[in-house]
């Protein structure tokens, strides 16, 4: 026994673990169900691991839904549907239901035009629960520019092309999922990566098991409540020259609340919604003219379906996720879930130690500022993102500019 462990703790090669990656490529199915055309969509997201790094809460390009998910840390198992619910499909056996009591639609438009205001809209998608000591604080990097391909469309939009993002949502919620985790199992195939992983130092061969084999195949976060239902949306973005152009044509771009509704009107004219709202027509034309405008995107439904109106009927045949909380997974590594195991402890230990190594990715800077000698990457406290703090003579997002001085020729 001492000598196999030493053989582990010691090895560096994938190949000492090949036996690990081959049961998580085999057998890679943890939910239970008896009639596969018979459970409610997207409710087997709940339970599964899922990676802050990567993930998308919102979908600002509407292509992202899975973005962060990764396999069941929870055995589900569909046997049933639930009695006296509004769901007449299977749901997951210890999977509380909340029927909302009606149908609840909310629209509203949102202006990004700063990392501050992003993390804002970003994080409206997620609830984020620790139990751990320390908090949640650790592991804040959450939504990287390098790991995030939302973060990074958006960021690259309204600061590389110093543009302004209009966010128009309708969201349907229809009902709750959460799950009981006292009474739900977690799957064969965390259980066995949390067995064979080596203990109990700190290591180069601990941080790669972690990596490959808990953070790349479950996250390090799990989902522990959705809320289903549809989202129809649209993006629209003022480019700098566009802005110019607005204010040409008596628009403040200060004015947000008049930006924000003309946004809206487009929006609904899209939908087929019917407003009684007044608006200036050949305001809201100059405004439509000056900006660019994405087709609307609806989520979950008949996404065939044109008008509000049709596509809002169907949500319940169809529902996505509107929003869902998640908490560490660092919560569920304890002596009742591993009670055979009493190393369990240190290996809570070293998971976290290496999800913090994983997450202390150097600040990205737009061309990491050019070189030492143009400027230095400053943290902007979002999203790992930092921005370039030009020395004399260098300007630009990325200090690649040289600044020609007056009476000086200035070779490039």
């Amino acid at each position: 026994m001492i000598l196999s462990i030493t053989v582990v703790l010691c090895g560096t090669s994938a190949d000492n673990w090949s036996f690990v990656r081959r049961r998580l490529e085999l057998f890679n199915r943890d939910v239970n169900v008896q009639e596969e055309n018979q459970w409610l969509p997207n409710s087997a997201k709940i339970g599964r691991g899922y990676n802050l790094a990567k993930g998308a809460p919102v979908c600002y390009t509407g292509s992202c839904q899975m973005s962060g998910f990764a396999r069941p840390i929870f055995q589900l198992n569909y046997t049933q549907p639930t009695t006296g619910s509004c769901i007449n499909k299977l749901i997951p056996e210890n999977v509380d239901v909340d029927c909302l009591p009606s149908t609840d639609i909310s629209s509203s438009t949102e202006i990004i035009s700063t990392l501050r205001q992003l993390q804002e809209s970003t994080m409206k998608g997620i609830d984020i629960t620790t139990e751990v000591s320390g908090g949640f604080g650790p592991f804040s990097t959450s939504f990287s520019y390098t790991h995030s391909e939302q973060t990074r469309s958006m960021i690259d939009t309204i600061i590389k092309e110093n543009s302004t993002v209009l966010f128009t949502t309708l969201k349907i919620s229809w009902v709750r999922l959460s799950l009981f985790e006292p009474k739900i199992d977690l799957t064969d195939n965390f259980r066995f990566v949390i067995q064979h992983m080596p203990c109990c130092d700190y290591n180069a061969a601990v941080e790669e098991y972690v990596r490959k084999y808990i953070i790349n195949y479950f996250g390090y976060a799990y989902v522990h409540d959705l809320l289903l239902g549809g989202i129809a949306q649209q993006r629209i973005v003022i480019s700098e020259a566009g802005r110019s152009k607005l204010e040409k044509n008596g628009w403040t771009m200060s004015d947000e609340a008049s930006i924000s509704f003309s946004a809206g009107q487009i929006f609904s004219a899209a939908l087929k919604i019917k407003t009684t709202d007044n608006y200036d027509k050949a305001k809201l034309d100059t405004f439509s003219k000056y900006s660019q405008q994405s087709s609307v995107t609806t989520l979950g439904g008949d996404i065939s379906l044109q008008s509000f109106e049709e596509w809002s009927k169907t949500i319940k045949t169809n529902p996505i996720i509107v929003k869902f909380g998640v908490s560490l997974i660092f919560d569920l590594l304890t002596s009742y879930r591993f009670p055979t195991d009493p190393k369990i402890g240190f290996k809570a230990q070293l998971i976290r130690t290496a999800t913090e190594m994983y997450l202390l990715n150097p600040l990205y800077c737009f061309n990491q500022c050019t070189d030492a000698t143009h400027g230095t990457c400053i943290d902007s406290g979002y999203f790992q993102f930092g921005t370039c703090k030009c020395y004399n003579g260098w300007t630009g997002l990325d200090c690649s500019s040289q600044i020609e001085e007056k009476g000086i020729l200035v070779y490039h």
